[in-house]
């Protein structure tokens, strides 16, 4: 059965909302092993009011922003290809908000799906899935797969994509064949021609950023959107925000809940980023959980009769590894005339199967079949399909916008004789995907737009936030979650034992109860909890 088609893909679609490392690819150790499958436990719920969501403290917006914040939304028919019961809008904030007249403004696009039982309705649900330079649109629009039925019976599903992303007057930076040249480039460069070439490309995509975009590319940081979160939540008609960030969004709505303490309502941040880290720390600690997690999929792979590789972790390891070497080389052949995969772009298509457990995994069986029999075929599939390329031509702006957004929100810019001694250390300690995700950092070496960001703890007081993270999350790994319950005194922590990225909604019941409790009436667990499923 062809693992592209049907409802297999449109799941796969859903979980791969990521925050993907800084090259061109679009992203302590635990123990390794197959899964240790265990029942869900039972949680158990507070049962006072002594966490209860407290309500906001009345603020007005400053005076050069009351236009944004008292703007209407103009609901209406979404396109064709949008599913039943959603409706479109947008809203207009400021490019600066420092400077709201100087630089004037842009569109925020949104969908809504009401609430489907409006006499409980409880208000209204953003959602994020992540990036930076997924789409909130495709993703709530998605709905039905993203939160249980018992939520979108009482909030109002919305989705907004981001500025600089999706529909809200997108970054572009270069053509499609530019960017299929960056993609399959030597992301692991081993000569002084090969790393040369890695700075052009990199100087050529924030180039063509400027060039393209020069007046709202200084301002597609997080705290901007952040702010135009605000903006949503005032004229949707809440006096707090509830929210569903997931990755990346789950750094968007730390940085909400500190810009805006008391207008936090039912947050759930699921997949975390520890906002201390900067790039360099994020793209280590992602090779650590892209390792864990290849070795669980080994592990996995090892138990099943269609597994096409050893049998043995360590020596189907040993077997990847040879096969990556080679392809730096020799890149393997396809079905795609002229597009051969590289080692970079069969190193993104080992990372994306991570992704999913169930999905994902099967997959990246299914890919690495060919793999192992010299045809790249299958596994560029893959890729494509993750990068949203169709056609020869990329769908969304996600590939070029990622670039944009870290390197304006964390100021850490590496040179090439630093990056090249982290791929050095890292290749060690990580040899499947350490070189790759330090070379990454070089995007922001001579980024155009200066940082404005910077890796801080998170500090403050606000309601209580729910915390959740996955044991073997590879993308964001555990660590990140518990990093910012740490911080957040007044949180919860949730840990949920699985793979994959993310852990609400990916099939553990324990972690479903309590998200849907906690969104549909205000409580928690009486302490923090851990499911096993």
């Amino acid at each position: 059965m062809n693992p592209w088609r049907g409802s297999r893909l449109f799941a796969l679609v859903v979980v791969v909302v990521c925050t993907l490392f800084l090259g061109y690819a679009a992203v302590s150790p635990a123990q390794s092993g197959a899964k240790q499958p265990a029942k869900d436990v039972t949680p158990s719920f507070e049962a006072t009011n002594a966490i209860a969501i407290k309500p906001p403290v009345k603020e007005m917006p400053p005076a050069n922003l009351t236009s944004f914040y008292t703007q209407k939304v103009a609901w209406k028919a979404c396109k064709s290809d949008a599913p039943p019961r959603f409706v479109c809008g947008s809203v207009v904030v400021p490019i600066s908000y420092a400077e709201p007249k100087k630089f004037g403004s842009l569109r925020i696009m949104m969908t809504k799906r009401a609430a489907t039982t409006s006499s409980k309705r409880l208000g209204s649900l953003l959602v994020n899935p992540g990036g930076p330079g997924g789409s909130g649109i495709e993703y709530a629009q998605a709905g039905d797969m993203i939160v249980s039925a018992n939520v979108l019976s009482r909030y109002d599903l919305i989705g907004f994509d981001p500025r600089g992303v999706g529909a809200s007057q997108p970054i572009k930076c270069i053509s499609d064949k530019q960017l299929d040249t960056m993609l399959a480039a030597d992301a692991t460069p081993d000569t002084d021609a090969e790393l040369a070439q890695f700075r052009s490309l990199s100087k050529t995509l924030g180039d063509g950023c400027e060039r393209k975009n020069s007046k709202l590319l200084p301002f597609v940081d997080t705290v901007s959107a952040a702010r135009d979160m605000d903006i949503i939540r005032a004229v949707l008609g809440d006096a707090q925000m509830n929210y569903l960030g997931k990755s990346y969004g789950t750094f968007l709505g730390s940085t909400y809940a500190r810009l805006f303490p008391t207008r936090v309502g039912r947050f759930v941040l699921d997949g975390v980023i520890d906002p201390r880290m900067d790039n360099r720390a994020l793209s280590k600690v992602q090779a650590m959980g892209f390792e864990r997690a290849m070795r669980r999929f080994l592990a996995d792979c090892a138990e099943r009769t269609d597994c096409p590789v050893k049998r043995n972790v360590n020596a189907a390891y040993a077997q990847l590894l040879g096969i990556i070497a080679k392809t730096d080389t020799r890149p393997m052949p396809t079905n795609d005339a002229g597009r051969p995969l590289t080692q970079a772009l069969l190193q993104t298509g080992l990372i994306v199967g991570m992704y999913d457990s169930i999905y994902g995994w099967e997959a990246e069986r299914n890919a690495l079949r060919g793999v192992v029999d010299g045809d790249g075929t299958d596994m560029l599939n893959l890729v494509d399909f993750f990068l949203s390329r169709e056609g020869g031509r990329y769908k969304d702006n996600s590939n070029e916008v990622i670039g944009a957004v870290n390197c304006i929100d964390r100021p850490d810019r590496p040179n090439a004789a630093a990056t090249k001694k982290y791929a050095n250390a890292w290749n060690k300690q990580y040899p499947m995907f350490g070189a790759v995700l330090a070379y990454g950092l070089l995007v922001c070496e001579r980024w155009p737009a200066p940082a404005v960001g910077k890796a801080a703890a998170w500090s403050g007081k606000t309601n209580p936030i729910l915390i959740v993270g996955n044991t073997y999350d590879p993308a964001t790994p555990v660590e990140g979650a518990k990093a910012l319950h740490a911080q957040m005194k007044n949180s919860r922590y949730l840990e949920w034992v699985g793979d994959g990225h993310t852990a609400y909604r990916q099939g553990s019941s324990c972690v479903d109860t309590i998200v849907d409790t906690f969104f549909n009436s205000g409580t928690l667990p009486t302490k923090n909890q851990v499911c096993r499923s």
